[in-house]
This record gives structure tokens, sequence and C-alpha cells, in this order.
């Protein structure tokens, strides 16, 4: 699990950042973006479902997401409410802390890596076309 975990974090961190300011808004992109906030919230409360209310780890990743991407104001209150919906589901599903939430925080994990690597490979996309479209 720890192991699931970290590398969801690393997923994470090694997000290309772009600027919203600097970048076109993208429907599919902006999709991938509300549901990794919604797994992170998730991931919030099946973590402190184990280690307690005091443990931030997940809440801090999700500001440093929202930090990094510059969104619109609204955007950014729908990345803010996907966050508060998953962690709201997670922590009635597993009030506590036992094998089927462990569970659950690896597979949140694991969906969490997979949309990182997605919004990866969209901003680096998006980022390939913005460069072709440029006159030279």
């Amino acid at each position: 699990m720890k192991r699931a975990a970290l590398i969801a974090c690393l997923a994470l961190a090694a997000l290309p950042v772009r600027p919203a300011a600097a970048q076109d808004r993208d429907g599919a992109r902006d999709q991938v973006l509300a549901e990794l906030a919604a797994v992170i919230g998730e991931s919030h409360a099946l973590r402190q479902a184990c280690r307690g209310t005091g443990d931030q780890f997940w809440r801090g990743r999700m500001q440093r997401l929202l930090d990094n991407e510059h969104a619109p104001q609204d955007q950014e209150i729908d990345l803010k409410e996907a966050f508060n919906a998953g962690y709201r589901r997670a922590q009635v599903r597993y009030p506590r802390c036992d094998d089927d939430s462990r569970a659950a925080l690896a597979a949140a994990a694991e969906r969490g890596r997979d949309l990182a690597a997605e919004l990866g490979r969209t901003t680096t996309h998006a980022a390939a076309v913005a460069n072709d479209a440029t006159p030279r």
C-alpha cells in the first residue's frame, strides 16, 4: 500500500506544470483534473481513517495541485468540490481503518497514478500542438 501511494505521489510530482493563464482551457483535461481531485479527496479520507484526522498529506497535495494549476476561480471551486465529494464518499464508505479501507487506498493510488499519467500526456500533447501552431 505504501508503495502504491508513493507511486501516485511521484506521478503527481512529475506532472509538467503549465499555468492555466498560459494554456487554453481544455474540457477533457479539466475533466481529468476533476477526477484526480476526487481521487485525492478519497485518498485523504482513507489515509485519515488509518492515521488520524491530523494527517494532512493528501490535503497538502491537493493544495499543491491548485497552486500549480492557477485555474480560474470557477474551475478552482469545481476542483475543491470534487475533492470534498471524494472525501465524503470515502469517509462514509470506509469510516475506520481495516483491510477494506487499505485496499481502497491502494486502488485510489493506482487510479491517481493513471490520471496523473493521462494529465501528463494531455499536457505534453497540448504543448506540442501549441508549438506547431507558433509562426516561425
